[in-house]
C-alpha cells in the first residue's frame, strides 16, 4: 500500500510538471504566432514578447526544480555526484535537436550569417557566451539554450563540491540577484531573457522548491 501511494504521488507530481510545461509551450508558441506581422499590427507593442518571456521563465523554473532535485537526490543516495555522467546526459538530451536546428538555419538563413560578423562555427559551440543583441534571428533563438547550459555547467559543479546549506545560500543569493539584474541592466537595454544573470532567480526558485520538497516542507 505504501509503495502504491508513493507511485501515485510521483505520478501526480509528474502530471503537474507536465501541466506547467504545457502552459510554457503555449505561451512561447502564442508569442511566435503574435510575432507574425498581420497579427502583430493589431496588438499593443510589447504584448507578444511578454507572453514569450513568461513561457521561457516557466521553463527555467522547471529546469531548476528538476536538475537541482536530481543532483541533490543523487548526492544524498550515493554521497557523490558523477559530473561526467551528468554532463553526458545533458549533451545527449540537447544536442540532437540543437544541431538539427542549427543545420537547418545555416541553410535557410545563410544570408543572415553574412550580417552577423560571426564565423559559422560559433553556432556549433553552444557553450560560448554569445552577445545576442543585434546579431540576427539564429543566435537570438539559441539564447535560451545557452542559458540552460550555463546553469547545467555551474550548478553541477557547485552541487558536487558544496554542502546543501551552501547551495541553499547560493540559490537565495541568485533569487535576489536576478530581479536586480533585470531592473538595472536588461529592462532599460532590451529583452530580459538574453543572458543567464537576468534569469538566475527563475532557476533559484526551482532549486529551492526541489530542496523544500525533499525536506518535506
Amino acid at each position: 500500500m505504501k509503495e502504491s501511494l508513493e507511485k501515485t504521488e510521483v505520478g501526480l507530481r509528474n502530471q503537474w510538471l507536465d501541466c506547467l510545461r504545457a502552459i510554457a509551450v503555449f505561451n512561447v508558441c502564442t508569442a511566435h504566432f503574435l510575432y507574425l506581422p498581420p497579427v502583430k499590427s493589431f496588438l499593443p507593442q510589447g504584448y507578444y514578447y511578454y507572453k514569450g518571456d513568461l513561457g521561457v521563465w516557466i521553463f527555467y523554473v522547471l529546469s531548476g526544480y528538476l536538475i537541482g532535485g536530481l543532483l541533490a537526490a543523487e548526492k544524498k543516495k550515493t554521497g557523490a555526484i558523477e559530473l561526467r555522467k551528468f554532463y553526458t546526459r545533458r549533451v545527449t538530451r540537447l544536442y540532437p535537436s540543437y544541431t538539427c536546428f542549427v543545420a537547418v538555419m545555416l541553410v535557410a538563413g545563410a544570408t543572415e550569417l553574412q550580417k552577423t560578423n560571426l564565423s559559422w562555427w560559433w553556432f556549433l559551440v553552444p557553450w560560448l557566451d554569445m552577445k545576442v543583441a543585434g546579431i540576427g534571428y539564429l543566435p537570438f533563438h539559441l539564447r535560451t539554450l545557452h542559458i540552460e547550459e550555463k546553469f547545467y555547467l555551474g550548478w553541477g559543479f557547485l552541487a558536487k563540491f558544496f554542502r546543501p546549506c551552501v547551495l541553499t545560500g547560493v540559490a537565495l543569493a541568485l533569487l535576489i540577484y536576478g530581479p536586480v539584474a533585470r531592473l538595472l541592466v536588461y529592462f532599460p537595454a532590451g529583452p530580459a531573457t538574453l543572458m543567464f544573470d537576468s534569469a538566475a532567480d527563475c532557476f533559484a526558485i526551482g532549486i529551492l522548491l526541489a530542496y523544500g520538497r525533499q525536506k518535506g516542507v
